[in-house]
C-alpha cells in the first residue's frame, strides 16, 4: 500500500492542474483579454474564375406536334421521309449488286423487286415487333402451327420477302475496290450522298429538333448487346450485357436517349488522352449555349 500512495497523490495533483487549465482556457474573461487583431478577421472572396453562368430557360416537351394521337404519329416525328428515302435508295442499290453477283437460279434474290417506302414501313414495324415477342428463330414468326401462329406477320409480309429485305438492308454504298479500306468503321451507316446526314447524326439532330429535355440530364456508358462478328465489339464484364457495342449516351433520368456516340475502338476520338472531357463536350454541344 505504501508504494501506491505516492502514485495516487501524483495522479490527483496532475488531474487538478489539468482541470484548472481547462477552466482557464474556457473562461470568457480570458478570451475578452485577447488582442484585438485576433477578433478582427477579414474574410476575402476566392479568386474570380472566368466562367459563363448557364441558366435553364427552356420549356421541356415536344417542339413539333404529332399528326394524331396514335403511336405511329409520334414515331413519324423521328423517322421522316428523309430517312425512308435514304434507306430505300441504298437498299435497292445494294440489292442490284447482289443480284448481279449471284449465279444461282434458285437464290431468293432472283425474285427481288424494288423496295418501296410503304413496304419499308411495314418491314420496320415487323422488325421492331420481334423485340416484343421473343422467339429463338426468325423463321418461326411465320409458322402456321397453333403454337406459333402470329397472324400479324403472315398477313403483313411473306417470310421470303422479309428475309430478302433484311439481307439487302443498306444505309451507304459499299466502297469501290480501288478506294481501299475506309478508316471510318461506321461508314456502313454513313451515307455518301452529300445532302443526306449520317444515320447516327440524323438521330442526334432529329432529337434536338423535335424535343426539349428537362434541366437534369445524365451522361453514361451504354452497351448494345451483340455477340456477332464486329471489329469494335467490346467486352465489359461489369455490364449486364458483357459483349456488344459500347456507346456514350446523353439521356434524361427517365431513360429517354437524347444523343449518342458510338465507340469504334482504340483509334476513336473518344479514346484519346482527355477523352472524358471530349465525350462530355460532344454530348452537351447543343445544350451549352
Amino acid at each position: 500500500m505504501s508504494d501506491a500512495e505516492p502514485y495516487e497523490a501524483e495522479v490527483g495533483s496532475s488531474s487538478g492542474s489539468d482541470v484548472e487549465q481547462a477552466e482557464t482556457e474556457l473562461d470568457p474573461g480570458v478570451l475578452e483579454e485577447a488582442p484585438a487583431e485576433v477578433h478582427n478577421i477579414v474574410w476575402s472572396d476566392p479568386p474570380l474564375i472566368n466562367r459563363k453562368n448557364l441558366f435553364f430557360t427552356e420549356v421541356p416537351g415536344l417542339k413539333a406536334q404529332p399528326g394524331g394521337d396514335d403511336p405511329i404519329n409520334y414515331f413519324d416525328l423521328l423517322l421522316t421521309d428523309e430517312f425512308y428515302d435514304l434507306v430505300v435508295e441504298e437498299t435497292n442499290a445494294y440489292a442490284e449488286e447482289v443480284f448481279l453477283s449471284t449465279n444461282f437460279e434458285q437464290s431468293r434474290i432472283t425474285s427481288c423487286k424494288p423496295l418501296t417506302k410503304a413496304e419499308l414501313r411495314v418491314f420496320l414495324g415487323l422488325f421492331l415487333h420481334t423485340g416484343t415477342i421473343s422467339i429463338n428463330r426468325l423463321h418461326d414468326y411465320w409458322k402456321k402451327n397453333w403454337l406459333f401462329n402470329i397472324t400479324c406477320f403472315t398477313e403483313s409480309m411473306s417470310r421470303n420477302r422479309f428475309l430478302l429485305i433484311l439481307r439487302c438492308l443498306h444505309f451507304a454504298r459499299n466502297p469501290e475496290q480501288t478506294v481501299g479500306v475506309r478508316q471510318d468503321k461506321l461508314y456502313r451507316i454513313r451515307p455518301i450522298v452529300d445532302y443526306l446526314r449520317p444515320i447516327v447524326d440524323y438521330f442526334n439532330t432529329k432529337m434536338t429538333e423535335i424535343y426539349v429535355p428537362h434541366r437534369e440530364l445524365s451522361l453514361d456508358e451504354s452497351m448494345v448487346s451483340w455477340r456477332g462478328r464486329l471489329s469494335f465489339r467490346q467486352y465489359l464484364p461489369g455490364k449486364r450485357h458483357k459483349y456488344g457495342i459500347k456507346t456514350y449516351v446523353l439521356a434524361e433520368p427517365s431513360g429517354l436517349t437524347l444523343k449518342l456516340i458510338v465507340y469504334t475502338g482504340a483509334k476513336d476520338i473518344s479514346s484519346n488522352v482527355g477523352h472524358v472531357s471530349t465525350v462530355v463536350l460532344q454530348l452537351m454541344q447543343e445544350r451549352l449555349r
